[in-house]
């Protein structure tokens, strides 16, 4: 897995606007291929994927303003998806093992 980070475009920039999401989680992406647009004091610019993959979680919002730096989405394998929520609970007569 691979971490976004919010690239910082210049020495004064501490922090940019996350215009647009051009990915939806679970869908393929390519390196180099624009994962958002985001938005300076000055310019609009692309963020692209650094590697194939998926993008597997958005950590940012269309909207927010983000830190540079800070991770914005992962991409990776589709099988390096984090599992949606916490694990099921056993059944209630899998354990203790009933006695026969």
């Amino acid at each position: 897995m691979v971490e976004v980070r919010m690239p910082k475009p210049g020495n004064e920039v501490e922090s940019c606007l996350l215009l647009s999401w051009k990915k939806e989680v679970g869908e393929r992406v390519r390196a180099g291929e624009v994962l958002c647009e985001i938005e300076t004091d000055k310019a609009v610019m692309e963020v692209q994927s650094p590697a194939d993959g998926v993008l597997l979680e958005r950590l940012a919002e269309a909207g927010q303003e983000v830190p540079v730096q800070t991770p914005i989405a992962i991409v990776g394998a589709p099988e390096a998806r984090p599992p949606p929520g916490p694990p099921s609970p056993p059944a209630p007569d899998a354990w203790p093992p009933r006695r026969a």
